[in-house]
């Protein structure tokens, strides 16, 4: 899977591959994002313990 990652293009390639994911990191996405993750973690370690 060497090189198909978008952190190993260099640009305009990585430019292009950014530009296209931009929205899955804006802040209100993490936000939306915060209830699942924060259920997640609370899950592991109840498990954990």
């Amino acid at each position: 899977m060497h090189g198909l990652s978008m952190l190993d293009q260099d640009p305009p390639n990585h430019t292009r591959l950014r530009w296209l994911v931009r929205a899955a990191f804006t802040r209100r996405a993490a936000d939306a994002w915060e209830p699942r993750i924060t259920a997640l973690v609370d899950a592991a370690l109840d498990r954990s313990s």
